[in-house]
């Protein structure tokens, strides 16, 4: 690293030796909003590649044209769940679909930006060197951002205001209920200070449900304690702290598969031991009912066999509050 020492003591970097080096990404801190020019000469791109390691790898984005990140890293045999973030968004790689949340939700990688890579496998990455076929100037990046109706001040976040970041990709279930509208939002807050905010994504792994990839925020380089917020678009109501979660710098805490839960309940009782009841009507044509009963919430399955042991039904197979 390399500090700026200003006009008390001469207006000098030093160390003087240090170099960029434009196949890495870097992180900067400034007093006052200032802005940092860097020249050179352009990037041969084809000649430059880049060596990946498995795990965290800071790479800087080398051509000069914008590229969704399914082309961009066309060149490395990825893995189910590697990750991709930049200081302010996080898009993860699925087997079967690419990078999610990807194009199509306003996730497109643009010269200057700064990446933080984690990789299953070691590999070398090759940027294209020609210039994509399609344009991406009227890309809306309103699927892909924190912006609401409902926001206000109170539900905002400057990332640069923070050393440290984490990922947190989350299914929200209140009173038994899976949430989630276009509108919804979910926010993470240390006392009266927003930390993150995210608002609802159709998950692409379901036929109508949403998540929600929020970027907290931190400049605690321990656990830091941080409450969650939810609110309800549909509705007009506001949850607050609703659930705990710890920060720790460059968590990933779920995906869009196998995501972290943020559950809540209010005024319910909780049962005390497991229970499923008799189906009644019994006889019955066409509908009866079956009522159970958990002691945890958790991923419920109720199966109907018959007497051969083969499976004629299933009935429940979700996640359930108690």
């Amino acid at each position: 690293y390399t500090q700026w020492y200003g006009d008390d003591w001469g207006n000098f970097w030093f160390p003087d030796n240090f170099e960029f080096n434009p196949k890495k990404t870097y992180q900067s801190y400034s007093f006052s909003p200032s802005l940092l020019s860097i020249t050179g000469d352009e990037v041969d791109i084809s000649s430059n590649p880049i060596s990946l390691e498995s795990g965290w790898n800071w790479i800087g984005y080398l051509p000069q044209v914008e590229w969704d990140t399914d082309t961009a890293f066309g060149s490395i045999n990825l893995t189910h769940l590697d990750f991709l973030k930049s200081q302010t968004w996080n898009t993860t790689w699925y087997d079967g679909i690419g990078w999610w949340p990807g194009v199509a939700e306003g996730v497109i990688l643009r010269p200057g930006i700064g990446m933080m890579l984690k990789v299953a496998n070691q590999g070398t990455l090759i940027y294209p060197s020609d210039s994509p076929a399609l344009s991406y100037d009227n890309l809306n990046t309103e699927l892909y951002s924190y912006s609401s109706e409902f926001i206000t001040s109170d539900w905002k976040v400057n990332a640069h205001d923070y050393e440290f970041n984490g990922a947190v990709t989350s299914k929200v279930v209140i009173n038994g209920d899976r949430m989630g509208s276009e509108q919804d939002m979910l926010a993470v807050f240390v006392g009266s200070e927003c930390r993150g905010v995210a608002k609802a994504m159709k998950s692409p792994f379901e036929d109508n449900g949403y998540v929600f990839l929020l970027m907290a925020y931190s400049n605690s380089n321990d656990i830091e304690e941080m409450t969650f917020s939810y609110y309800d678009a549909i509705n007009n109501l506001v949850y607050n702290d609703i659930q705990t979660l710890e920060f720790t710098s460059n968590m990933i805490y779920g995906d869009a598969i196998e995501s972290f839960m943020v559950v809540h309940s209010e005024d319910i009782v909780t049962p005390d031991n497991y229970r499923l009841g008799a189906a009644y009507p019994n006889p019955f044509n066409p509908i009866t009912n079956i009522e159970y009963s958990i002691v945890e919430a958790g991923i419920v399955n109720m199966v109907v066999y018959n007497l051969q042991g083969q499976v004629v039904a299933e009935l429940v197979s979700d996640f359930k509050d108690i």
